[in-house]
């Protein structure tokens, strides 16, 4: 992965003088906003992730993203945690997204959620096996929305 970099500033430091002074501006910039670039670099290096984006003639779409994560300040009993999302979508709006999760916190247990929306983006069915109450029924996802199409 590429790792941020952070951006110079387009503008002389003194440039929002007396409102913002240099100072405080060169501070803000060159520590604040620094550290959150480097803090981000630190936490991609210790995660592993695969997306990939998939587009068919009729215009549908597909977003898959797969992460394993082993970082021991957010889960220090060493366990690692995997997270998968799945989003699909159809030329009118229509879509589907699928979430799960396994491992760290969970144990050996699996969570997971299905969530389809209408061309509005209003929610027309909603599944969690994490203790939420289902919403809509199933057959609310259109079956386009159910598979990818022949490529």
């Amino acid at each position: 992965m590429t790792a941020y970099t952070l951006p110079d500033l387009p503008y002389d430091y003194g440039a929002l003088e007396p409102h913002y002074s240099a100072q405080t501006l060169e501070l803000h910039h060159d520590k604040h906003h620094a550290a959150y670039v480097k803090g981000a670099n630190e936490t991609f290096e210790k995660l592993e992730a695969g997306y990939g984006y998939s587009h068919w003639a009729d215009g549908s779409r597909r977003f898959d993203f797969i992460a394993e994560t082993n970082i021991p300040e957010i889960q220090p009993d060493n366990n690692p945690e995997y997270l998968q999302i799945r989003q699909r979508y159809v030329p009118d709006g229509r879509g589907r997204a699928e979430v799960g999760v396994k491992g760290a916190d969970l144990g050996t247990f699996t969570g997971y959620e299905t969530e389809c929306w209408d061309a509005c983006f209003q929610r027309t069915f909603f599944f969690s096996n994490v203790g939420k109450p289902q919403e809509g029924e199933l057959t609310a996802c259109a079956p386009d929305l159910q598979k990818d199409p022949p490529r």
